[in-house]
């Protein structure tokens, strides 16, 4: 299977959506976690024990994964240019300004480096390891930088992201990786779907339109399906299993090993209505709004 990666800051907001992030990408890679492990008190917003627990779970089972810190990065940023290091210090000096707004100014410089950061390193693993490799950033870029270019592989995943439910935080990251190891082939059916689209010139609009007419089209036939199957669901689970009783006692194995055979006779009619049905691109994130629709 192609995987997707994904490079992501060490902020507590993207701490919180790394749940929904791993239903996606194969593997994120994190700025600055290293530091974060080494020195947590210098990180006092993840003294949690629970998010330190998260955080070796998840590289115990290789899915998350450390990425220096671009001094070269900080540098320039530190240094900047006279007109943006002159507006910054004006900022921070402005005596009409309360410490507060100081602070949230300084913490959206932050982000912006390390938006900066995480964009480098992501197409620095993507040209070193082969592996598609995808900035997840706090902030998107000014609206000077914007582009109408069609939408790349970027914008397609970010768009399939937020179709995405959100596990909610009594979810555990073991049931979320273990979702994505059952239901591998259709992840991957995804993840082609996903390289199809991007290969498309096609608007945003356009691929998001894609994206959720596939998954009416998946839910619908899913729906037909269920209500084929609904009186045989009945007949099987309802009143097979007082005949059971019966047949136990008088000892009547084959109509015993029927009831069995229909139960995986229905397993079988699921499996290839999933594999027949329209929209099936999108089967993976139909599932997965199914097993987290609380959280969503």
């Amino acid at each position: 299977m192609r995987e997707i990666h994904g490079v992501m800051s060490t902020s507590p907001q993207d701490h919180q959506s790394i749940r929904q992030q791993l239903l996606l990408f194969d593997k994120i890679y994190i700025v600055g976690l290293d530091r974060r492990i080494a020195r947590p008190e210098n990180f006092p917003e993840y003294l949690s024990s629970s998010q330190a627990a998260d955080d070796l779970f998840l590289l115990e089972r290789g899915v998350i994964a450390p990425t220096a810190i671009r001094t070269n990065e900080i540098g320039a940023f530190v240094q900047g240019t006279p007109a943006t290091l002159g507006e910054s210090l004006n900022v921070i000096r402005d005596p009409d300004l309360d410490a507060e707004t100081k602070f949230k100014f300084l913490a959206v410089e932050g982000k912006l480096l390390f938006d900066r950061m995480v964009r480098e390193i992501a197409a620095a693993n993507a040209a070193t390891t082969g592996i598609e490799t995808l900035p997840l950033c706090t902030n998107d870029l000014p609206d000077q930088l914007q582009t109408q270019a069609p939408s790349g592989l970027k914008e397609v995943a970010q768009i399939v992201i937020s179709s995405m439910p959100i596990p909610a935080d009594d979810v555990g990251l073991a049931d979320v990786l273990d979702f994505r190891a059952e239901l591998a082939d259709k992840k991957w059916n995804l993840h082609r779907f996903i390289q199809q689209l991007a290969s498309k010139q096609q608007t945003e609009a356009e691929v998001r339109d894609s994206i959720e007419w596939a998954l009416h089209e998946y839910t619908q036939a899913m729906e037909l399906h269920r209500l084929k199957t609904s009186n045989s669901f009945v007949d099987v689970f309802v009143i097979s299993p007082l005949e059971v009783l019966e047949n136990i006692v008088k000892f009547n194995w084959s109509k015993i090993a029927k009831g069995a055979l229909q139960v995986r006779k229905r397993k079988v009619e699921l499996l290839e209505a999933e594999m027949k049905a329209p929209g099936r691109e999108c089967a993976y994130v139909f599932d997965a709004r199914k097993r987290y629709a609380s959280s969503k």
